[in-house]
């Protein structure tokens, strides 16, 4: 089964109010998993750079609310990735598994402090070019673009791939995620955003409001179907009373 995850990043504009609405639709949706992001002023190159950013940088009592409130929607995943090695320690307590963006993997502190968990990791490519950083880490194709082109997606350097892999579409359309999961991908991550909210850093075109993720996660189920890959109606987080997206609608 393909696990799609709805990236809130910092579209929760450090409002829990918000957060928890995001949490909300990523069920609403058929989302498998709701991530969010710990970030401090030590992953930005400039002061320039944190201004931008510094008021959608929460910590751990907020992420832990978030934790609460995801975990209270069943069959929903809660996960965040850790931009700084301290933030491992606390969020080992929440998360099942580990996404780490593509310009952290070369942070040695980082890395070793998720590898000390023993718990499994999504990393994205991005900017670390696609090579492997352990076989049992899962490679997401991504672009680190802000909307990127389908064009710059490699996805048939993964035709033929016996690892599990899956795609972070930064794409304006979801025609890379349908792509990725008929060539096997077994991952799949969008950003998600409210229709009204206000503008954040991971706001723009490429992320989705709730009914267009609706439709692309009954887009993947019905690729899935296509491929003899999909589970029984009854198992699946996108058939349990959510609203989601079908035809006609």
């Amino acid at each position: 089964m393909v696990r799609v995850i709805a990236e809130v990043g910092s579209n929760h504009c450090g409002d829990l109010e918000l957060a928890g609405k995001l949490i909300s639709q990523a069920a609403a949706v058929g989302a498998d998993v709701v991530k969010f992001q710990a970030f401090d002023r030590s992953i930005w190159t400039s002061d320039a750079e944190w201004e931008k950013r510094k008021a959608f940088a929460v910590g751990e009592e907020f992420l832990r609310e978030c934790w609460r409130y995801a975990t209270q929607v069943e069959g929903l995943e809660f996960m965040c990735t850790p931009c700084y090695p301290e933030a491992v320690g606390w969020l080992n307590l929440l998360v099942k598994r580990w996404k780490i963006a593509s310009g952290d993997i070369y942070r040695k502190e980082l890395i070793d402090a998720v590898k000390a968990t023993g718990k499994p990791v999504l990393y994205s490519e991005g900017v670390w070019g696609g090579r492997r950083v352990t076989p049992d880490w899962v490679p997401m194709v991504c672009v680190s673009r802000y909307p990127a082109k389908i064009s710059d997606y490699p996805l048939k350097r993964y035709d033929g791939f016996l690892h599990k892999w899956g795609i972070s579409d930064h794409t304006t359309s979801h025609a890379a995620v349908i792509a990725s999961v008929a060539r096997g991908a077994q991952w799949v991550e969008k950003h998600l955003k409210l229709t009204d909210q206000p503008p954040s850093p991971d706001s723009g075109p490429y992320a989705y409001t709730p009914g267009k993720f609706a439709r692309m996660v009954w887009e993947v189920r019905e690729v899935e179907k296509a491929l003899g890959h999909s589970i029984p109606e009854s198992e699946q987080l996108s058939a349990k009373g959510r609203l989601v997206w079908h035809p006609g609608v």
